[in-house]
């Protein structure tokens, strides 16, 4: 069961046209620490628009990307487990010699997360955040980022986490074949 979606609110300022429109989800229920749980970020892309991909095709384009917001002060509660996004689809753009990984239309990022083990019960909020860079065949706006604000409760024993492993070093992202 998922709670209905949560609107983004933009991080710094919003560009004058907005082509972009971003949502989040999550399951409707509590969670124990350590418990993943698995968050969808939903990015409506206006037509005649397109965001690059995770995994852009020239180096100066900039990646969409999700990420846990900044927490200011202490440990953070709650930690990524992983964030898996779709392919991109590879487009001709009048601006470019090679054809460009990039998200158009509706696109769902999956970002799951955990409470920490050793997080005290409580109601808790999930602040992820989206970034993505909107462009048209002619202009790119500037880079925007929405941060979605999801309560959740943490309540319970904590569930037994197996140390993560280190992050494998990336520059441009981690694609699933297959999207979503």
């Amino acid at each position: 069961v998922e709670v209905e979606p949560i609107p983004g609110t933009f991080v710094g300022r919003a560009n004058r046209e907005s082509v972009v429109g971003a949502s989040a989800t999550s399951p409707a229920r509590s969670l124990r620490p350590g418990q993943a749980v698995t968050l969808s970020i939903r990015l409506a892309i206006k037509a005649g628009w397109h965001v690059n991909s995770s995994r852009p095709t020239l180096p100066y384009l900039i990646p969409t990307r999700v990420e846990l917001a900044p927490q200011t002060g202490g440990t953070p509660p709650f930690e990524t487990v992983d964030v898996a996004y779709p392919p991109g689809e590879m487009v001709s753009l009048q601006f470019a010699k090679q054809d460009l990984s990039v998200y158009e239309g509706e696109v769902a990022i999956r970002a799951t997360v955990r409470p920490r083990p050793d997080l005290a019960a409580g109601d808790r909020v999930i602040r992820p955040r989206v970034t993505y860079q909107a462009c048209s065949n002619r202009a790119c706006l500037a880079p925007e980022t929405q941060e979605f604000a999801i309560p959740v409760r943490v309540e319970g024993e904590p569930v037994e986490v197996a140390a993560l492993p280190p992050p494998a070093p990336q520059t441009r992202g981690t694609e699933r074949p297959g999207g979503l």
